[in-house]
């Protein structure tokens, strides 16, 4: 009983004590299956041979029959679209022989052969569960960012034969790819979904899926995550509409049309003219979802009055869903906002930055609120009294600056980059109230001069130094901060001289000669120190987004324990941490965020630079 709800490291740490303890949590610890391909460049090799090779004989079917999640998964860092690689020369070939590889003159049949090849391991998995008669899954999480194999979620699939119960699929798919939208039909008829995760949309037949999807299961869904990857065709304008939204019994019959299709699923996601569509949501997401125009708002009921949690990424006229929701007769009551508006508009439009305004003014006990803001008007009125509007709940609070800057030498190409926080209402609210954490878009040899003004009261726990990774030039910045530490701990960190600034009683080099490296142990050192901020437990910098996609892009370090010896502790890297005040750590260091009001991985990987996956066209 108290292993069941203990987290899962912890189980599998207990486990480790001694063999009665592994054989009592033995269900709990393979709960979550996960069958991997290791290669970005070879999707079509999982690592199910291994699996039963490792656990021979019956050990496979004792492992499978305490499975209530089964993941697929693979990484997705590099290769962000065409994921199926049909057309890639960097294709391995599969353990199966006499294929086509890819590459060759016939593509379409090299990409069925991959299909086939994930088919063979995955059929290896659901053999062996066929045999399994009281196996009851709950998960299904396919998260390799490819099509979907026959035999999955097709009409004949192992889950619609078999575990119609399952309550939560996770899927992420290669929209991009031009085979994708085919073997989901079966998604429409699991009618037990209390939760649904879909990223890589794309083409009308998914589109009609997700609608059908969302028709049958309306009534119970607790968390929607819904993900479009958009080309040129897909934005739905307001002549771009079909009357099957508008009653939500009606099957969707336009599923032939690209913008048609779009428009449907939105409507029917965000329940427009459906007076209760969504009763159990609470936690909403939508990335890359192209609100249509002819959502006006109006004094309608809203269809998510259980809503909690809102997340907005990168969404064409998200200003009129808000605007819809701010609207309503019945008030939200949320505890999550995050929303991340990345698309060019001009400095002086301020119809979507007030359209942020009113959303928040709408409501009040807000807890996390992560904003994501590109050309924002430097001069809001409202933003801060927004954001003191939520203030004696709020414990997290990110506010992400990009801007259209020249990216060459003669300035004649501009683009949207991170810049320093240039809004003064932020500033402001930290003089009278700071949260228990903080992302800002900062350089370290900024930050120290914001954060000087906060009074020495200061409650923030954990700090965030935000710089969008990909975007970056520091690529190796990890590297270098891990490089300057063993400088320092030989004593050769930064010449001792008698000119340049003193901390902790080192004499530093002039601000113009440091490296950005340098700049942040700097404000490590003061944030850490005597004269920093007293609450200050973490401190983190860089991009944390898409499970370490930027990983030699951040770094995070921690307080040291009061009794923990000088150095004591070694990075992953393999150096050691010499300064008195804090020390390397890692994200997944779960013990790192007890004692905070919310997700601290979660906080850190809020209001990401780039989308999970990409279109072709986003190029």
């Amino acid at each position: 009983l108290t292993a069941c709800q203990l987290p899962q490291h912890s189980v599998r740490s207990l486990s480790l004590v001694s063999a009665r303890l592994y054989a009592a949590l033995f269900p709990r610890l393979h709960r979550t299956i996960t069958f991997r391909a290791r290669n970005e460049w070879a999707l079509n090799i999982l690592d199910v041979d291994p699996f039963f090779r490792d656990h021979p004989g019956s050990c496979a079917g004792e492992i499978l029959q305490h499975a209530r999640q089964i993941r697929f998964s693979a990484p997705i860092h590099i290769a962000r679209f065409h994921r199926c690689i049909y057309n890639s020369h960097f294709f391995l070939p599969a353990l199966s022989h006499n294929r086509p590889t890819i590459g060759s003159p016939h593509e379409s049949t090299a990409h069925q052969a991959f299909l086939n090849d994930l088919s063979y391991q995955i059929d290896q998995v659901f053999a062996r569960l066929e045999t399994l008669l009281d196996l009851q899954l709950t998960c299904r999480m396919w998260c390799v960012g490819t099509c979907l194999p026959v035999g999955i979620m097709d009409t004949n699939g192992y889950l619609v034969r078999h575990q119609q119960q399952i309550h939560s699929p996770s899927l992420i798919t290669d929209g991009s790819c031009p085979h994708s939208g085919r073997r989901l039909e079966g998604l429409s008829s699991l009618t037990a979904l209390t939760d649904l995760e879909w990223e890589g949309i794309q083409h009308p037949f998914e589109m009609h899926t997700l609608c059908e999807c969302l028709r049958q299961n309306h009534w119970r869904l607790k968390a929607v995550s819904i993900g479009f990857l958009l080309d040129p065709n897909t934005v739905p304008t307001s002549s771009a509409s079909c009357s099957c939204w508008r009653e939500p019994r009606i099957r969707c019959p336009c599923s032939t049309s690209r913008s048609a299709a779009t428009t449907c699923a939105i409507q029917k996601t965000i329940g427009v003219h459906c007076d209760q569509w969504f009763p159990s949501l609470t936690s909403l997401t939508f990335s890359r979802v192209p609100f249509p125009d002819s959502l006006l708002p109006g004094g309608q009921q809203s269809p998510f009055r259980a809503l909690k949690a809102l997340t907005i990424r990168d969404c064409p006229n998200e200003q009129r869903f808000l605007q819809l929701l701010a609207r309503a007769k019945d008030p939200l009551s949320l505890q999550h906002f995050e929303i991340c508006s990345d698309y060019l508009r001009d400095s002086e439009d301020r119809l979507a930055s007030i359209a942020i305004v009113e959303f928040l003014l709408s409501f009040r006990g807000l807890r996390r609120l992560y904003l994501k803001v590109a050309n924002f008007p430097r001069f809001l009125p409202g933003l801060g009294d927004a954001i003191k509007h939520h203030q004696a709940t709020l414990h997290g609070l990110v506010f992400h600056e990009r801007r259209l800057m020249p990216i060459d030498a003669e300035r004649l190409f501009e683009d949207l980059r991170d810049v320093n926080m240039a809004s003064p209402n932020i500033p402001q609210i930290l003089r009278h109230s700071s949260p228990a954490a903080l992302g800002l878009c900062l350089r370290p040899v900024s930050a120290r001069g914001l954060l000087l003004d906060i009074p020495e009261r200061s409650t923030i726990r954990l700090l965030h130094l935000r710089l969008s990774g990909e975007e970056r030039n520091h690529r190796h910045l990890r590297r270098e901060i891990v490089s300057e530490l063993r400088r320092n701990a030989e004593g050769r960190l930064w010449s001792r001289s008698r000119h340049g600034p003193t901390v902790a009683g080192l004499h530093l080099k002039p601000a113009r000669k440091r490296s950005e490296a340098q700049d942040f142990l700097l404000l490590a050192q003061w944030a850490f120190g005597p004269t920093g901020l007293p609450a200050l437990q973490i401190l983190a910098f860089g991009d944390f987004s898409h499970d370490g996609r930027y990983r030699e892009q951040q770094i995070l370090i921690r307080r040291r324990r009061i009794g923990e010896q000088p150095y004591p502790r070694v990075s992953l890297d393999g150096e050691y941490s010499i300064s008195s005040s804090f020390c390397l750590v890692e994200s997944d260091d779960h013990f790192l965020w007890e004692g905070l009001p919310l997700d601290g991985t979660q906080f850190l990987s809020a209001c990401p630079g780039t989308g999970l996956m990409v279109s072709p066209y986003d190029l």
